[in-house]
């Protein structure tokens, strides 16, 4: 065994860097932490921050995950204090086909994928994240209680003066929409900012459904139509 110099310990040191901005983009862009890890040491390879005879930078797998669970814990404990920055509250969602385990007679865990609604809540200005929800159903009474559960107890809660989505009757509605029963929650009226986009689209998905027909699945057509159009891709 070649005995090292005292000059060499360094160059096998643990890497204790916090890690917070890789940590950080990996949860923003959901990068797993062994896809995050193999993403980083590419880039510190082309660097030559990481060679044959210097591994001190190196970042594996569960380096990586240690690091996003710590900062998370940070993050919950920081965010709160931002929502005096904000004033809204916009919400969208939609259904994500999502691995879970469930427990049978017998005591043992087994996988399954099904698909579950998932809701993400930002707060405005600024594009703050204030949640991110699974929730049991679509439904608009459901929607409202997760964003009022989100901002309980919190300075949003007073603040809150904006509600924002996508204009669907499940947020929308007079009387069973997300909106109108998040006001009826917090007793107070808010102003409800409604995107555009999905106004311009669905005319013209009604224009082509019905010159061309229903559409079979998200990425084809049924058409005649539709159907050349993918030869011109």
């Amino acid at each position: 065994m070649t005995k090292l110099d005292k000059g060499d310990i360094g160059e096998f040191q643990q890497n204790r860097m916090s890690l917070e901005h890789l940590s950080c983009a990996c949860d923003k862009f959901n990068v797993s932490d062994r896809a995050g890890a193999a993403i980083a040491a590419g880039v510190l390879k082309d660097y030559a921050i990481i060679t044959g005879t210097d591994t001190r930078h190196v970042i594996d797998r569960s380096n990586l995950r240690r690091k996003q669970t710590k900062h998370r814990k940070v993050v919950r404990i920081e965010e709160p204090a931002l929502f005096s920055l904000v004033d809204g509250v916009y919400v969208d969602g939609r259904k994500d086909t999502t691995m879970i385990l469930f427990q049978i007679q017998d005591g043992k865990y087994y996988r399954k994928i099904q698909l579950e609604e998932h809701y993400v809540i930002v707060g405005e200005p600024g594009g703050f994240y204030v949640s991110h929800v699974s929730l049991e159903n679509g439904k608009g009474i459901t929607i409202a209680n997760s964003i009022g559960n989100s901002i309980e107890n919190t300075t949003l809660e007073e603040k809150l003066v904006i509600a924002g989505n996508d204009g669907t009757a499940i947020m929308t509605g007079a009387y069973k929409g997300a909106i109108h029963l998040l006001e009826e929650r917090l007793n107070k009226p808010m102003q409800w900012a409604i995107c555009l986009l999905l106004f311009h689209e669905l005319p013209l998905r009604h224009v082509f459904i019905s010159l061309d027909g229903e559409t079979k699945s998200l990425n084809s057509f049924s058409g005649p139509t539709g159907k050349r159009l993918g030869g011109c891709i």
